[in-house]
């Protein structure tokens, strides 16, 4: 307030009229109580940001956390695909003997008969 005061005076002192004055006071009051931040305002923000931090560095946390158990268990998941893909070449690889030693015994005999009649 002393400050309008002042500036009030001051533009008085310069011939600006009464009314003049104090609409320019008035406006500049107007600004400052609008547009301008308090200490308090600065420090409500300070401590806002602050908490920001504290939540972003919780998350980039949490979020560390997770991605390594997501790679724990993605390492898990390929361990067992592998265990069961080789399960499944030994049974296919097995398969495959047998039918070819079914073949060759088909063959085999095929020839024992066309060769002994």
């Amino acid at each position: 307030m002393q400050t309008s005061f002042e500036l009030y005076r001051a533009l008085v002192s310069i011939n600006v009229t009464e009314d003049r004055a104090k609409a320019v006071v008035v406006a500049l009051e107007a600004d400052m109580t609008n547009h301008l931040a308090t200490k308090t305002d600065i420090m409500v923000l300070k401590a806002d940001i602050m908490e920001l931090k504290a939540d972003i560095n919780e998350l980039r946390t949490a979020t560390k956390a997770d991605i390594k158990e997501l790679r724990n268990e993605l390492k898990a998941d390929i361990g067992e695909l592998r265990g069961a893909l080789r399960e499944q070449g030994l049974r296919l690889t097995i398969q495959l003997g047998l039918m070819v030693s079914g073949i060759m015994g088909i063959g085999l005999a095929a020839a024992r008969l066309m060769f002994t009649s």
